[in-house]
């Protein structure tokens, strides 16, 4: 089982155990991944994203709708789909993970927390808001071209986002109420 672990993140308690579990019942899935905390740069909780169960069309609406720090993968599923481009700055992680949709791997969502994402002024997710032209055009390149490769039309899946970010919305109401009130700053 491969994973990656940014140097601001952290596993929570058990996660390990829990995903090596998670593997042992079910032989046949290849990508499991699970909840994360946002936390500040002092390890403060700040809230939890839960993420809503797996489809290509979800996918493909809500980048970050897999949270790369509580992802893990069978390595037979990394060797098909190759390794990160390290000519991408920003959603390396979207890409190889649309790669690995694509080479048929079973994907699945489970409610565990299994890691914290750290936000702080020099974080490069935090500072990619601050060239939002640029990270919005690599977002919608991206999005153009898994849409044709997993064979969606890419107007059906700009449709379908708003449903997304409902459903989204829904099963992460705390937090968006919370960045409406300006509790949170990113």
């Amino acid at each position: 089982i491969v994973t990656w672990l940014c140097s601001d993140d952290t596993y929570l308690p058990n996660s390990l155990n829990t995903v090596g579990d998670y593997f042992n019942q079910n032989p046949d899935l290849d990508f499991l991944y699970g909840n994360v905390i946002s936390i500040d740069e002092n390890s403060k909780e700040i809230n939890k994203i839960r993420n809503i169960p797996f489809t290509k069309l979800g996918f493909l609406n809500s980048i970050g709708s897999i949270p790369q720090p509580a992802s893990f993968y069978r390595k037979t599923v990394l060797t098909k789909s190759n390794i990160l481009r390290e000519d991408m700055n920003f959603f390396m992680d979207y890409d190889l993970f649309a790669r690995m949709i694509l080479s048929g791997a079973k994907f699945k969502s489970i409610s565990n927390l299994l890691a914290t994402y750290r936000y702080h002024n020099k974080s490069k997710t935090t500072n990619s808001r601050s060239n939002i032209k640029k990270h919005n055009t690599d977002r919608t390149q991206l999005l153009k071209l898994y849409s044709k490769k997993m064979g969606l039309n890419y107007n059906l899946v700009k449709f379908s986002k708003p449903f997304y970010f409902t459903a989204r919305l829904i099963y992460n109401i705390d937090r968006y109420l919370l960045r409406s009130l300006n509790k949170l700053k990113f």
